[in-house]
């Protein structure tokens, strides 16, 4: 896709027309008269709304998007006529992410995450490949509420993690990244948490290249992660061979490149984000390597125990010296300089070098 393409396909959907009612497509949970005929409008009238849909231009396709699937909320109208009204929906919604207007595809991808069958993920793993990383956005934003809304069997999840790391390896748009990670992090099969955490780790390169990005939703997923390998150990679950370790190596890793980080943030909020990781990242450090194999003879390189707060208002010298102990201690249990080793950071640029990046950003 050129650079221009990419521009238009942004700027498009971050239109207000296009986002318009994407929150609040469903309806309250009071039947109205308005919304009971609203919806008898939308199956009604489908044909001429999907093909105002596909063709229409601006508000009109928004429009028409908010209509078809106002049924799908409707408290009136009984589950099995609305999930008939979705497969055919869904069916109609495959036809049309083949239209080349991206905001048509934009549309439709929004209104994915309101179908009600199996058919709403095979569509949202397909906007993770499409050309427009806007469309790629919405795609994961979709995924991310499946999860969140528990509609996802195991079956379903196992799919759509392959999908999200496959679409991952590719993706080059930072905010598209960043709502990939978060969708992947809500998945709870087992072998997410394993997939997260290599993912996680990769990102700290990522990072060491662009300075500026912020950090919000890979501390969100380690501190997500974290809580469920927590609650599971409670729970005497077993976990994964090697989890532990992969936990102790990504908080590690990102403990030492938001120090790094963090003396030349730029804005108040950045350096506040990686305060905050750093915060997480000694939460996870004290729990997991005092349990470590070969742990038993790091115990006097490890740094003093502190909480949160403490870690949040440290100097930055501090703090890298806190890293220095913690490599120190984590080699002890066996890992190897290589594996711990975190790049240097790069002088920050103006700006990431993708078009689809610099797109996100007009």
């Amino acid at each position: 896709m050129s650079s221009k393409a990419t521009v238009v396909c942004v700027i498009v959907c971050l239109l207000p027309a296009v986002e318009a009612g994407a929150q609040t497509g469903t309806p309250s949970s009071g039947t109205t008269p308005s919304s009971a005929r609203a919806a008898s409008k939308a199956t009604a009238n489908f044909d001429s709304l999907f093909g105002q849909l596909t063709t229409g231009k601006g508000k009109q396709v928004s429009s028409a998007r908010q209509e078809l699937t106002r049924p799908l909320g409707d408290p009136g109208l009984s589950m099995v006529k609305k999930k008939a009204y979705s497969a055919k929906l869904g069916a109609e919604f495959e036809r049309a992410m083949r239209v080349k207007d991206v905001l048509v595809r934009i549309n439709v991808m929004i209104a994915v995450r309101e179908l009600l069958d199996e058919r709403a993920q095979e569509l949202a793993a397909g906007g993770l490949v499409d050309g427009c990383p806007a469309v790629r956005l919405h795609a994961a934003r979709a995924i991310e509420r499946f999860a969140q809304e528990d509609l996802l069997d195991r079956g379903q999840q196992n799919k759509l993690l392959d999908s999200l790391t496959a679409a991952m390896a590719a993706e080059k748009s930072q905010p598209v990244v960043t709502s990939m990670l978060t969708a992947m992090s809500l998945l709870t099969v087992d072998r997410a948490v394993a997939a997260m955490l290599v993912e996680l780790n990769g990102r700290v390169s990522v990072h060491a290249a662009t300075r500026r990005l912020p950090v919000t939703a890979e501390r969100e997923a380690l501190t997500r992660l974290f809580r469920r390998y927590v609650n599971a150990r409670l729970a005497q679950k077993p976990m994964p061979r090697g989890t532990s370790e992969q936990f102790a190596l990504v908080a590690f890793r990102w403990h030492c490149m938001s120090a790094r980080i963090l003396p030349g943030a730029p804005i108040a909020s950045l350096q506040n984000d990686h305060r905050s990781m750093i915060s997480v990242c000694e939460t996870i450090l004290n729990d997991v390597v005092p349990n470590l194999p070969g742990a038993e003879g790091a115990g006097d390189l490890m740094p003093t125990r502190k909480v949160g707060a403490e870690i949040e208002k440290a100097d930055p010298r501090q703090i890298s010296q806190r890293c220095l102990a913690w490599e120190a201690a984590l080699e002890k249990t066996g890992f190897k300089k290589a594996q711990l080793d975190v790049p240097p950071v790069k002088e920050p640029t103006t700006r990431p070098t993708s078009d689809d990046d610099r797109a996100m950003d007009t």
